[in-house]
């Protein structure tokens, strides 16, 4: 969020997140999330000081991890950049959305984010749908096993067999 008074000194940052998505992806897959903040020193009213959250939105949303800082690499350029990682072995409560959120003079500012695909929802449905045809096709074979038994049996009535 933005403020008019505070939007200057926002717009000394600059906040990259990356990758935009990944998929699909099993249980147990190390994922690794990048969160890039570029800013510019000798403009910054907060004398650098920020910092940087990583939040999920999804079926279990929430903050997925508080200090941004012990994953933290930075370079002494002007103007300065920060690179933010995030690493998760993936399970199934971790499909979600991923953003990096940058906390500046208590303001935040919210990257693009980064959605994980699971693999496990697209089993779920296959598996159902093979059910579903495992079902049909049992169903065709029993009907066409009573159609035959109906055909020769009324043949016989048709044509007796001479003795």
């Amino acid at each position: 969020i933005i403020h008019e008074s505070t939007g200057a000194m926002m717009s000394n940052y600059t906040l990259t997140q990356w990758p935009a998505e990944l998929g699909p992806l099993h249980q147990g897959d190390p994922v690794h999330l990048l969160c890039s903040v570029l800013f510019d020193q000798k403009n910054d009213t907060c004398a650098g000081r920020h910092s940087v959250h990583w939040l999920r939105v999804g079926s279990h949303s929430g903050l997925a991890h508080a200090d941004g800082k012990t994953n933290e690499e930075c370079d002494e350029m002007s103007p300065k950049r920060c690179i933010y990682k995030l690493f998760i072995n993936v399970s199934e409560s971790d499909g979600a959305t991923y953003y990096c959120a940058l906390q500046v003079c208590g303001n935040f500012m919210f990257a693009n984010g980064t959605k994980l695909d699971l693999l496990g929802n697209s089993h779920k449905e296959i598996l159902l749908f093979s059910s579903i045809l495992a079902f049909s096709l049992l169903v065709v074979a029993l009907l066409i096993n009573i159609i035959m038994k109906n055909n020769i049996g009324n043949r016989r009535l048709a044509f007796p067999n001479p003795r």
